[in-house]
């Protein structure tokens, strides 16, 4: 949750350094659109791992660490993903395990 509250915080504010550049006088260029990427692709990479890590502990099917490896009980993120024939335990292990 707290992710996609950011998003329109940040949304919100780069609008906001957008306006007071215009009136500032800054002119649309080659480098103010790598400054805009380059801005994107930190803030995605900072506020998406977040986001991942929360997705992760929410977690699914995703096994518990320990000699038996057992599966974790069924929550409602599990329950309402597995209705629609989506394993998010599957999905996370397949990206975050050790091959």
């Amino acid at each position: 949750m707290p992710f996609f509250l950011f998003q329109a915080f940040i949304i919100t504010l780069e609008d906001m350094f957008i306006w007071v550049a215009r009136r500032l006088g800054v002119k649309n260029s080659v480098w103010m659109r790598v400054v805009g990427y380059v801005w994107v692709t930190a803030w995605f990479g900072w506020s998406v791992t977040k986001f991942v890590n929360d997705a992760f502990k929410a977690g699914g099917g995703v096994k518990e660490s320990g000699a038996d490896r057992t599966t974790m009980n069924s929550n409602l993120v599990q329950a309402t993903l597995g209705l629609l024939g989506f394993d998010v335990g599957a999905f996370a292990e397949s990206w975050f395990s050790k091959a």
